[in-house]
């Protein structure tokens, strides 16, 4: 056998069988959706906060459930008279004190023991 004929047989490739095995299709859009749907945070746990708002105007004090009614109130209520309402979130980080009708101070408190 000659060096040729030695390097021919060993470049040959061997002869692979391919089994007749069944081809499984994926949808690969279902795929991709299951992934990121595994890998997103899951938003659906958090709730968002529910704040009641407290006035108090000459000692009166009332309950609202919107920020909205209980702000005309405290407008409506100081409006054309020298009272002062004062508007208090139920968190007590948020408070508004209102005179004439119109916001007089507003006090968010971001950080405890810190206010803007």
């Amino acid at each position: 056998m000659s060096e040729h004929q030695a390097v021919e047989q060993s470049t040959e490739s061997p002869a692979v069988e391919i089994s007749e095995a069944p081809v499984v299709e994926q949808d690969t859009g279902a795929v991709i959706q299951a992934a990121k749907a595994a890998a997103a945070p899951q938003l659906d746990e958090y709730e968002e906060p529910v704040y009641t708002f407290d006035v108090e105007v000459g000692g009166e004090t009332l309950n609202f459930e919107s920020r909205e009614a209980a702000v005309a109130h405290a407008k409506a209520e100081t409006d054309g008279n020298e009272r002062t309402a004062f508007l208090i979130r139920n968190d007590e980080r948020l408070r508004m004190q209102f005179r004439e009708g119109a916001l007089f101070d507003y006090v968010l408190e971001t950080r405890k023991g810190r206010s803007i």
